[in-house]
């Protein structure tokens, strides 16, 4: 797993783990945009015919939802030059507002297969 961004207590982990792309944690930064804006240059660069997105999330502020949001966007670009593009949004019982975010996200894009998927824990 080539690690992009290592979790900490205020950042999720970001990796490349084959043609999987994992975000997993919390976001809560004080400044998201300073953060995610390396991580989307990276996603960017990612010169694959598939890529699968694999995201569990405990918790994000609304400045790290906008850049979630440019991180998908971004992967819609991706998909519009030909890569096939396939997001997992999971969320726990816990998490309703994951469940609610995932939806939010999913209808705002296109082109990209967007599923979301609750998982026990």
């Amino acid at each position: 797993m080539a690690v992009i961004s290592r979790q900490t207590e205020r950042s999720p982990l970001i990796a490349i783990d084959g043609s999987t792309l994992v975000i997993r944690g919390r976001s809560f930064m004080s400044n998201a945009l300073d953060y995610y804006r390396p991580v989307i240059n990276d996603i960017s660069s990612i010169d694959m015919p598939e890529l699968f997105v694999d995201v569990f999330l405990e918790y994000f502020n609304t400045s790290s939802s906008k850049c979630f949001l440019e991180i998908f966007k971004t992967l819609v670009r991706k998909a519009e030059s030909g890569v096939k593009v396939h997001v997992t949004w999971k969320y726990t019982d816990h998490t309703p507002e994951m469940q609610e975010a995932g939806e939010d996200y999913r209808d705002l894009l296109e082109g990209i297969v967007f599923d979301i998927v609750r998982v026990e824990e």
